[in-house]
Order: structure tokens, then C-alpha cells, then sequence
């Protein structure tokens, strides 16, 4: 029950931070669906000391109601870049 409600929980806030972010919506009846997370910590070397600061970045899979290149309405001091990646970009971004 736990990991069922921090799934919806990070659910709720792709779908709110999607919206602030970039003024799309997901389509109805659709959910996001995390298919890759990425890690960083400063210093990136233990020689370096100990790490102080983390990173993780979880990518999704979202539905869009305006799927297909609708208007974006990014909010620049959150978003410095939003692109449309097909099926095949994304399957080639998760390759490497």
C-alpha cells in the first residue's frame, strides 16, 4: 500500500508540474510511466570528499492531450529546453 501511494503521489506531480511547466495536459485516462531515472552526486570523485550534493532525475512517458506538437508554454525560469520526441527518439535515448 505504501509504494502504491508514492507511485500516485509522483504520478500527481508529473501530471501538476507538466502543466505549470509547459501548459499541457495529460490526455484523459492516461497516466505518466517512469522509464528512466538518472543519478549525480558533487563531488563526482571520493578523492574529491565526500559527496554534498545529489541529483536524481526521473524521465516519463506522458500522453499528451495536445500530443503532436500543440502549444508550449514554458515557464522559462523552470524549463530551458522542451522538445516532441517520437517513439523511435525516445527508444534511442534509452539505449545508451
Amino acid at each position: 500500500p505504501c509504494a502504491r501511494r508514492a507511485r500516485w503521489q509522483l504520478e500527481e506531480a508529473v501530471e501538476r508540474e507538466l502543466e505549470e511547466e509547459t501548459g499541457l495536459r495529460l490526455e484523459p485516462g492516461t497516466a505518466p510511466e517512469m522509464f528512466c531515472c538518472w543519478e549525480s552526486t558533487y563531488p563526482h570523485l571520493l578523492e574529491l570528499g565526500d559527496p554534498t550534493v545529489q541529483h536524481i532525475v526521473a524521465y516519463f512517458r506522458c500522453r499528451v492531450a495536445t500530443a503532436g506538437g500543440g502549444p508550449v508554454e514554458m515557464q522559462e525560469v523552470e524549463v530551458a529546453e522542451c522538445a516532441w520526441l517520437g517513439r523511435e527518439d525516445v527508444a534511442r535515448l534509452c539505449d545508451r
